[in-house]
């Protein structure tokens, strides 16, 4: 079985997009020949970025993709790590990025040119929050027991 890549749904809708609009230009170019305008289609095309190395080194990354070719957003992305170093280059430079999946997005309420489906872990530790902010007064509610990594993102060192 072959593994496709993660972005294989995009390449597949941008190229049914083109298959479309072509039979579309198809039809207009006849039309227009007999009222004498044109109608200019525009194309889609995806770039891949993807990132290496530790997070201090994406800010660069990200720069020398966008100069070699500028994005009119960024799609997706998948991340365990950090999500700040694309959040700022995405906020710095005023392009969409849009339904990133990662543990660690930026939650601010001034930055609004990424948009995420999910606050990751944040969005886990508010509901577990709330659940035992409503359990308090049980007085048979069970201790809690925190699990983390000591040298994680949620780690004490």
């Amino acid at each position: 079985m072959t593994v496709k890549p993660w972005w294989a749904p995009f390449q597949k809708y941008i190229s049914n997009w083109h298959l479309t609009r072509e039979m579309e230009r198809t039809k207009r170019s006849f039309a227009s020949r007999r009222e004498g305008t044109s109608q200019a289609l525009r194309a889609l095309s995806l770039a891949v970025w993807e990132l290496k190395g530790p997070e201090d080194t994406w800010r660069k990354q990200l720069e020398d993709y966008y100069r070699k070719d500028p994005v009119f957003a960024l799609l997706g992305g998948i991340s365990t790590r950090d999500w700040a170093p694309v959040h700022r280059f995405c906020e710095d430079n005023g392009i969409p990025a849009i339904f990133p999946i990662t543990d660690y997005p930026v939650i601010s309420e001034t930055d609004w040119y990424t948009l995420y489906l999910s606050k990751g872990l944040y969005q886990e530790g508010e509901a577990v929050a709330r659940y035992l902010h409503a359990r308090s007064d049980d007085a048979n509610a069970p201790a809690v027991l925190q699990v983390f990594e000591m040298n994680g993102p949620g780690g004490l060192v």
